[in-house]
């Protein structure tokens, strides 16, 4: 069993219509990690607006989500420790603003949206008792995933997310494989991400690209997983393409970090 299979969380961004019922805007892929004793839900700007990186142009649905529906896989027992495997999954709503309807997300404190990154704080959500077992959410580490001083072109690496909104079986994540296809550390069109070559699709926005970790880093420890965290998908360059941006981990430590949040307000 490969644990990325059950660590990759689906996301339906959803907008509350005026007569009550729901409409999905957008739907994409996010994934858990930890970060000072706290927890974050991670995926792109353009899921948890529906609205285009750089034009701010609506992408389907002409509409602001107001929460997202998000599909969690949980653990009976902390990994590492004796029995710890997946045991299902949790839909939870998360509010995407405030009383005062101003946007949870965290951006980037240089570029904003620009760069295809947010993070939501759960506020405690990994902490509540969500079954009579305590299952736990399954986060990536931070602490041991890989720069982009590590990556050249060729290497292989995962993209594990749900394309067209797709689940194998137990409700896990579809795995693509692709190729880094531009030096990592040089950027792409003035921007801080790099590209793959893989054959993604709709849905894969915001998956988390993943590498095993090598024979000289030697095993995992008890707490940790075979796989590292290199970047997070967010898109083709076109529809025509097979190449894909990812925003490396430097990325997502920096808005971590300064915890600046976006100025977008719910219309």
């Amino acid at each position: 069993m490969a644990m990325p299979s059950f660590m990759s969380v689906q996301i339906s961004a959803i907008r509350t219509l005026p007569t009550g019922g729901h409409k999905c805007v957008i739907a994409g892929t996010g994934f858990l990690v930890s970060h000072e004793d706290d927890m974050y839900l991670v995926t792109n700007g353009h899921i948890v607006t529906g609205r285009h990186r750089l034009t701010d142009n609506y992408l389907g649905l002409p509409a602001l989500p107001d929460f997202l529906e998000a599909t969690f896989p949980i653990s009976g027992v902390p990994l590492g420790e004796t029995g710890s495997s997946p045991i299902g999954t949790r839909t939870q709503n998360i509010p995407l603003y405030d009383e005062k309807d101003r946007s949870l997300w965290l951006v980037d404190p240089r570029f904003g949206r620009r760069t295809d990154v947010v993070a939501i704080p759960l506020s405690g959500l990994h902490k509540q008792r969500l079954t009579p077992q305590v299952p736990t959410l399954i986060p990536y580490s931070m602490a041991d995933s890989v720069p982009v001083s590590d990556l050249e072109p060729a290497q292989d690496i995962s993209v594990v997310g749900f394309p067209f909104g797709l689940t194998a079986g137990a409700r896990s994540a579809i795995w693509v494989r692709g190729t880094v296809a531009s030096e990592p550390w040089a950027g792409f069109e003035g921007d801080a991400c790099f590209l793959i070559d893989a054959r993604t699709r709709e849905g894969q926005s915001g998956s988390p690209c993943i590498v095993p970790r090598s024979s000289e880093e030697g095993a995992a420890a008890a707490d940790e997983i075979p796989w590292r965290l290199v970047g997070i998908y967010s898109g083709r360059t076109d529809s025509a393409s097979d190449l894909g941006r990812v925003w490396p981990v430097s990325v997502l430590s920096t808005i971590l970090d300064v915890r600046s949040r976006d100025k977008m307000q719910l219309i």
